[in-house]
């Protein structure tokens, strides 16, 4: 065993024995002496102080702390609670040194309050086996409020405690961070790594950005009717600054669409627009979902607006939407489910609204790749690669179900499908 080695062990062996620690305070390293790491595991995740698995890169230090997800729940994780609640005054960034095993992996970083309040954010791995620094941005998020923060990695992917399910975290600190990130506007896909999906819940939801029921390369948002929630219970997609741009609305077309995955057929899926800040101009209406466990696109056409709400005014700029599954049923009637949606849009009457079928469900190979992928499409279909700004990198038609990626450069693309049947979008690695 070499000296640094020796080191590490000693330092963490400190760690753990040391009976009269300090509280955790930002930023945290997991080696510093005379301070209690706590972590509290939760529904198949397990932590434990271990020294760096590659002390090289932007991490040298000697420690670190693992993080197992194994079989349990799909959400499993760890938390740890700071001395004091979080001051956002003048910073607004948590920025957090991440080992992954998997490039793409959705990373969700919460923090809790008390009475149940917390804020999510979801950042994604984009290299295998190698340190990266991967940021949340809670610009906005109030102080002196949160003093918990939890981690869940594949949030939605159930673990199995492989080294394909194992992380490893490191350097935890709070930045002013000038964001990056653009604001939401329509068509809403949740790829492009440069736009602020953030979801804001009411009456009792509870929604994260996570992997796709489906497909793990496709990212969705995941909503919980949770079993304390309201009949009215729902979910703003974005923030309440709504949109960047007014809904395209025209003097034909009044109509938007939804693609939603829920556990329970006929039941309403409400879809609701306003001119953010002003939420009584606003116009409601529903749709029935006609399946269960599986996609579907819902259509809603604001001409018939659900009773009781305001009638499609053609005067307002509509510039905000939120989306309620099972509305009029509370959580404690219906028990806590969850449901799924995914690519917001202004309705398309030239694209068939139906998903891609069973046979038909979007895959590629390999992945990573490093000169071509393998589309297993039985269909004549029109194609684009997306990198994760949103910027389109290729087009085409699909032939002899491969796609040349040879001219990409190393990183993480979007896949874009359009087929006779439907539309969807699969992730990749080029490598």
């Amino acid at each position: 065993m070499n000296k640094i080695t020796k080191l590490s062990l000693s330092i963490l062996t400190t760690i753990s024995l040391n009976t009269t620690k300090a509280q955790v305070t930002l930023p945290i390293t997991f080696e510093a002496p005379g301070v209690t790491y706590t972590m509290v595991d939760f529904d198949g995740g397990t932590t434990s102080l271990v020294p760096n698995p590659s002390s090289s890169g932007i991490n040298t230090s000697f420690g670190s702390l693992r993080m197992v997800k194994n079989a349990g729940q799909p959400w499993g994780g760890s938390k740890i609670t700071l001395a004091s609640a979080i001051n956002f005054t003048s910073n607004n960034t948590f920025k957090m040194k991440v080992y992954s095993p998997r490039a793409n992996c959705p990373v969700l970083f919460k923090i809790e309050g008390a009475n149940g309040v917390f804020v999510e954010r979801t950042a994604y791995t984009s290299v295998i086996n190698t340190w990266e620094d991967l940021s949340w941005d809670f610009t906005g998020v109030a102080s002196n409020t949160y003093t918990d923060l939890v981690f869940i990695y594949d949030l939605g992917v159930m673990g199995d405690g492989s080294s394909n399910f194992t992380f490893f975290q490191d350097d935890i600190r709070l930045v002013n961070q000038v964001s990056t990130q653009t604001q939401i506007n329509l068509p809403v896909s949740f790829d492009a790594t440069n736009v602020n999906y953030a979801l804001t819940d009411f009456g009792g939801n509870a929604s994260v950005l996570g992997a796709d029921p489906t497909n793990v390369s496709n990212i969705v948002a995941i909503t919980t009717k949770t079993g304390g929630a309201e009949l009215w219970a729902g979910t703003t997609i974005g923030t309440n600054a709504g949109f960047a741009s007014v809904i395209p609305f025209t003097a034909s077309n009044h109509k938007m669409q939804v693609r939603v995955y829920s556990p329970n057929a006929n039941i309403p899926v409400r879809l609701k627009v306003e001119v953010h800040g002003q939420p009584t101009m606003s116009v409601e209406t529903e749709a029935m979902t006609t399946i269960a466990n599986g996609w579907e696109t819902l259509v809603f056409n604001f001409d018939n607006p659900a009773a009781g709400t305001a009638t499609f005014n053609t005067g307002f700029a509509y510039d905000m939407a939120s989306i309620f599954f099972n509305f009029g049923t509370t959580g404690a009637i219906a028990g806590a489910k969850t449901y799924y949606f995914d690519d917001v849009a202004m309705y398309d009457a030239t694209v068939n609204v139906n998903s891609i079928n069973a046979n038909n469900i979007l895959s590629v190979n390999p992945n990573p790749a490093s000169s071509s992928i393998y589309v297993n499409v039985n269909t004549n279909a029109n194609y684009k690669i997306v990198d994760l700004t949103g910027r389109t990198v290729i087009t085409g038609k699909i032939e002899n179900n491969n796609i040349n990626v040879n001219n990409l450069s190393n990183g993480v693309y979007v896949l874009q499908l359009n087929t006779e049947t439907g539309h969807t979008n699969t992730r990749f690695v080029k490598e």
